[in-house]
């Protein structure tokens, strides 16, 4: 029997992977729902449709979001992240579904909001003009149609003033507002990546679906709805009743002592100024009975 010797093992060395490295490329199909489809069969058509090598599906983590109805995938490849970042559409159970892409911002970053920004800037004229000290600036964009551009910061930390075209504006750290979409009535995505087609109509008040293509009744379906929900029930409040300022419960403890000891020794005083003479009061009929 051979003995074991140091030369018979090996050691092999993994390169760790740093945090830095690890980007999030988000991806939003139109007219799917999550829901329905399966992780695995996503994941098949996002590899096949961006030509993802077997290294980079397993360096490659897919995070389907129903709610949001988003795809989040997780790699450390910066070559996985650029074809990615390429795609425009991908083949799902023989239909063409167009996607929109962008990259995550790194977990390392905060984003701060300013206000009185000319609607409709564009991200390039925003991060040539922004200057901010202490904390780089990664992205900027406007929000929607408003006149709030929001601001990402390479930082754990929101800077308190920055610069755009010269001229100090207060930066504010973002706080966002939960999503809620106008047309399913459903919270976690907006209005424009909903999977419902448009001509949808929700009432408002039972979330039922009253298309223009059903029979409606006379009555409008939001008032049909309203009627079908029950009032609450309202009853009279209750009366209350004021309690005695002079029995015992309402006076504290030492004031109570005092008060039944003035009731048993009570004085009576005779009108005249100059005759005063503390009588004892007459004691109850019940009292000189028990005694007798």
């Amino acid at each position: 029997m051979s003995s074991e010797t140091d030369s018979s093992w090996q050691t092999v060395y993994h390169s760790r992977r740093r945090s830095q490295d690890l980007a999030t490329i988000v991806i939003r199909p139109s007219g799917i729902p999550l829901a329905k489809s399966k992780p695995t069969k996503l994941m098949q058509a996002l590899a096949a449709a961006t030509r993802l090598t077997p290294s980079e599906i397993i360096d490659s983590i897919l995070q389907p979001r129903p709610q949001q109805i988003l795809i989040a995938v997780k790699t450390f490849r910066p070559s996985a992240q650029q074809k990615l970042l390429a795609i425009r559409s991908f083949l799902l159970a023989s239909t063409e579904v167009p996607v929109t892409t962008y990259e995550a911002a790194p977990t390392d970053s905060c984003r701060g909001v300013i206000h009185g920004v000319p609607a409709g800037t564009s991200p390039h004229e925003l991060l040539s003009h922004l200057i901010s000290t202490g904390a780089p600036i990664i992205k900027a964009r406007m929000i929607d149609s408003t006149e709030t551009a929001l601001i990402t910061f390479e930082r754990s930390f929101v800077p308190h003033y920055v610069l755009y075209y010269q001229t100090e504006y207060r930066c504010h750290p973002e706080r966002p507002k939960a999503q809620f979409c106008q047309r399913c009535h459903k919270i976690g995505h907006r209005k424009d990546v909903c999977t419902l087609p448009p001509s949808t109509e929700l009432c408002q008040t039972c979330s039922q679906d009253f298309r223009p293509a059903k029979s409606m009744t006379a009555t409008p379906p939001a008032a049909t709805a309203k009627a079908l929900i029950p009032a609450p029930a309202q009853s009279a409040p209750r009366k209350r009743t004021p309690r005695s300022p002079t029995t015992a419960d309402s006076l504290p403890a030492k004031q109570t002592t005092n008060h039944l000891l003035l009731r048993k020794h009570r004085t009576i005083t005779v009108p005249d100024p100059g005759l005063v003479t503390a009588i004892p009061a007459p004691r109850s009929q019940s009292t000189i009975n028990d005694k007798i």
